[in-house]
């Protein structure tokens, strides 16, 4: 039986999400860190009896995996976590890297004075860390780690425009 973490709330609004959502959620950050490596199979009633929840939004989840490009259905039933090729990391930072140029530009339109308050004291933040000497080196890493996605949540978000936001968000992941 596969161990998956607890439930989870998105970071984007606070706000708890569906269990279709939640799962989808534990899944793709699961696949994503590598605790469920390439190759992996889950099946329906498997995940269902870990999250204690129907397989209808087990499904769902599944689906939404295998839209994001992270999973492949199987003919056998359930899913296969997928092995990312070398030239398809490649194609995911170049085309990355073009939305975020959109991005920017959108931004730069409709960007609030809060917001650029908020993404001055991130760089503030980074440039503390990066001069302290105190700290242990993984820490330092995970702190601008999660400094550089608050930035960049910012800039997404001032570009006001949802669909960018999840195109880029299911990139970056």
């Amino acid at each position: 039986m596969i161990t998956f973490r607890t439930p989870y709330t998105s970071r984007v609004n606070n706000a708890p999400t569906s269990i279709a959502d939640r799962i989808y959620e534990i899944l793709k950050q699961d696949i994503i860190k590598g605790v469920i490596g390439p190759g992996r199979r889950l099946f329906e009633s498997e995940v269902a009896k870990t999250f204690e929840a129907s397989r209808t939004p087990v499904r769902e989840a599944f689906r939404r995996l295998e839209q994001d490009g992270l999973a492949e259905r199987i003919a056998q039933g359930g899913i296969r976590v997928i092995q990312l090729n070398e030239q398809t990391v490649q194609d995911l930072f170049k085309l990355r890297a073009i939305l975020e140029t959109h991005a920017m530009e959108l931004a730069c339109e409709r960007i609030s004075e809060e917001e650029i308050a908020i993404l001055n004291q991130i760089k503030v933040q980074a440039g503390e860390l990066l001069k302290s000497k105190e700290l242990d080196h993984d820490f330092t890493l995970n702190l601008l780690f999660e400094l550089n996605s608050a930035f960049h949540d910012t800039i997404y978000s001032a570009t006001r425009s949802k669909f960018l936001i999840k195109l880029l968000v299911n990139i970056r992941a």
